[in-house]
């Protein structure tokens, strides 16, 4: 494990950085958009923009880094995002905001893929998990941490956006200063979404509420933490523990996932999201969501909301070939990417007609629609063995190429070292 770290530590440093900036932009966004007095849809379409980039990025950013290579798309990414965030504070109006985060969202694609495929070739057989789990955790951690950059400063000003702006340019330290090979792409195929119903449809619509959910509580969390009266310490704490939880409850309820129905853990969690999101509503009713109250249920909010994703990716993986999970794999990202991009707009429709407590309407009825689909297929379908299952591994949703770096996939990695060569391998190469 210390071996795997040591290997990649430097990427995951420029991955930590990264994630705090993407992480916090989403955020700040939010809140300012509800200072400048967008409507709730209006704000809903311009964070919708960013996973529609997204979903655009990953079917089209591949082409980039094959032309012209992983460190020129990295620093030129890198880079459009940071102007990108600049651009915010000059052109306040949602028609250019909407076209900012369009533009963020494929950047990030780029970005997710020139990692991940990195870590990829740098991963061995016997490493593969220890360096998704170590990825995963990062990602987490800093996109937890970067909601309490938002106590650094008012929303109103340009100094949180520089903020943004230089953690942006910083992550690309990492990737610039090495000198190694650039790593070989994934390969781009993709399970057609008709034969992945066929084959789990759990698993399916699983990533898609997954998605729907998530998207809708990234883009409009912190929205709605300002209706209901929070402070920056109270959004930053909203936003940033419903991460945290994500972190903490993925690993045990996969687990449990390994040992009995996944449909049956994955009825669970829907329903339980579902209750915890009901939680938060009451609060906002009773107007005490700005107490302690709120922190008791955003933790399990959060474990559940987060671990839809990886247990219907979990599940899908049970019917599916070793050697056909990189493409399935893509079609289920892609599923969780139109969901996500989807949620906000119609989250955000919901709360404009009932007002904040929609949100969590929102995500409450997809989760019950997603525990009622479950418990339907647990009735008319017979589980898998344990045995004949594969086991649960903690995956981010981010690019195709962190697909290949599951263990449970049977594709071989190539070796990659982040190394700088020596005074005498220069006098030698002169």
């Amino acid at each position: 494990m210390f071996a795997a770290f040591n290997s990649i530590s430097a990427l995951l440093a420029g991955v930590g950085i990264m994630t705090l900036g993407y992480g916090f932009l989403g955020t700040l966004l939010a809140v300012r958009m509800s200072v400048e007095g967008f409507a709730t849809f209006t704000s809903g379409l311009v964070m919708a923009a960013y996973f529609f980039g997204l979903v655009v990025g990953s079917l089209t950013a591949d082409r980039a880094v094959r032309a012209v290579g992983h460190i020129r798309v990295f620093a030129a990414f890198a880079s459009l995002f940071s102007a990108a965030t600049l651009l915010h504070v000059f052109f306040v109006n949602p028609w250019a905001w909407g076209g900012l985060r369009l533009i963020e969202g494929y950047c990030m694609a780029g970005l997710f893929l020139c990692v991940e495929s990195w870590l990829n070739d740098r991963a061995t057989n016997e490493t593969r998990g220890s360096v998704l789990s170590m990825y995963m955790i990062t990602t987490y951690l800093f996109a937890g941490l970067a909601q309490f950059l938002l106590v650094l400063g008012a929303v109103e000003g340009f100094f949180l956006f520089a903020v943004t702006s230089v953690l942006a340019s910083l992550a690309l330290l990492p990737v610039a200063l090495s000198r190694s090979p650039a790593p070989q792409l994934p390969a781009a195929s993709v399970f057609g979404l008709r034969r992945l119903l066929e084959i789990s449809p759990v698993g399916v619509g699983g990533c898609f509420v997954a998605g729907l959910t998530s998207g809708a509580f990234y883009a409009l969390g912190p929205r709605f933490g300002t209706v209901a009266g929070l402070d920056s310490m109270g959004i930053a704490a909203l936003m940033g523990f419903t991460i945290f939880g994500g972190l903490v409850f993925q690993l045990p309820l996969g687990r449990l996932s390994d040992r009995i129905d996944r449909r049956r853990v994955i009825l669970m969690a829907s329903l339980f999201l579902a209750l915890t999101g009901a939680g938060l509503s009451l609060l906002v009713i009773e107007s005490v969501v700005a107490s302690a109250w709120h922190l008791l249920l955003v933790l399990p909010f959060g474990g559940m909301l987060f671990a839809l994703y990886p247990l219907s990716l979990a599940h899908a993986n049970d019917h599916i070939a070793p050697q056909d999970f990189v493409a399935a794999s893509g079609g289920l990202i892609l599923s969780f990417s139109v969901g996500a991009t989807i949620g906000p707009i119609a989250a955000s429709g919901l709360m404009t007609a009932i007002g904040a407590s929609g949100l969590f309407v929102f995500i409450g009825v997809w989760a019950v629609v997603l525990a009622v689909f479950a418990w339907y297929r647990v009735r008319t379908i017979d589980a898998l063995a344990p045995d004949d299952k594969t086991p649960f591994q903690l995956t981010p949703r981010t690019a195709l190429a962190v697909t290949e770096l599951d263990p449970r996939s049977e594709e071989d990695q190539l070796s990659f070292t982040f190394e700088f060569p020596s005074h005498e391998d220069e006098r030698q190469a002169a």
